[in-house]
């Protein structure tokens, strides 16, 4: 079977943009004034995270609870529809920008990789044609929970992520580019690899 030209695969946060589009969009939704008051009340689990006495996905885990537990699905999706309009476009790097392009005119399928969740990530890769692999937020009775549905997609779950959903001996070439610490595992994966090429 003849391969495929090639994929690539796009760490979201630091990478395509300047900044945290988490904490960005949970801003967004609560306000500047909320905002910071909710996260003040975090601020003992963020302790706990920075001297590594729990994991980032735990961190993560409080950090949702705090904001988005018992907040409507749709509701919550038409707030990710109008942060990826409004916001998203001055956060993004137009390098990395230029790449996603050059690589979808060269045929190549392009994967956004983030830990950041998919809630707010799927507007922005629909509006570009890009899939998405992304940490998922668990929604009962259409409503969200404030808990992740599955690990959250940072490090090694990557490059679990992208194993489990693509065939990469399909593809002639696998790009990844990255900028930090958990793309390691992601950046592995590819025979072209950038870790911040995007920093200009």
């Amino acid at each position: 079977m003849e391969k495929e030209p090639g994929i690539a695969f796009f760490d979201f946060d630091g990478t395509i943009t300047r900044s945290d589009t988490f904490m960005g969009f949970l801003r967004y939704l609560e306000g500047p004034v909320r905002f910071a008051w909710k996260l003040t009340l975090t601020i003992p689990h963020i302790l706990l995270y920075l001297l590594r006495v729990i994991p980032h996905g735990q961190l993560k885990t409080r950090v949702c609870t705090r904001f988005l537990r018992g907040k409507s699905l749709r509701r919550l999706e038409e707030a990710a529809r109008c942060y990826s309009r409004e916001v998203l476009p001055a956060l993004v790097r137009p390098p990395a920008m230029q790449k996603i392009r050059w690589h979808q005119e060269a045929g190549h399928r392009v994967v956004l990789v983030s830990a950041s969740a998919d809630l707010w990530l799927r507007p922005f890769a629909e509006e570009y044609g890009l899939d998405l692999i992304a940490t998922r937020l668990e929604v009962r009775d259409g409503l969200l929970t404030g808990r992740l549905q599955g690990p959250n997609c940072k490090g090694p779950e990557k490059a679990n992520r992208i194993r489990n959903r693509f065939d990469l001996d399909r593809y002639r070439i696998v790009y990844a580019y990255g900028d930090s610490s958990g793309d390691r595992e992601m950046l592995r994966l590819a025979q072209v690899k950038g870790y911040r090429p995007f920093h200009r």
